[in-house]
């Protein structure tokens, strides 16, 4: 950018930057929201694992606590 003495030049150059930064942001976005919806399905079924044995627990809690 030193380089680049005509202003208007300068400016091109900035603006070229900016949007060359600004599709990468995209990409990103893109990229992170492919990934979580990839993400929701597993999670969903871990999470319903998961509270199938905190309810199998607490079953188990309550019945041996009674006996």
């Amino acid at each position: 950018m030193a380089a680049l003495t005509d202003k208007e030049k300068r400016s091109l150059f900035l603006k070229a930057v900016e949007r060359s930064v600004t599709l990468r942001r995209v990409d990103s976005l893109i990229y992170l929201h492919r990934m979580l919806k990839v993400w929701l399905g597993p999670h969903v079924i871990s999470t319903s694992v998961m509270l199938a044995l905190m309810v199998a627990h607490i079953v188990q809690v309550v019945f041996f606590k009674v006996r």
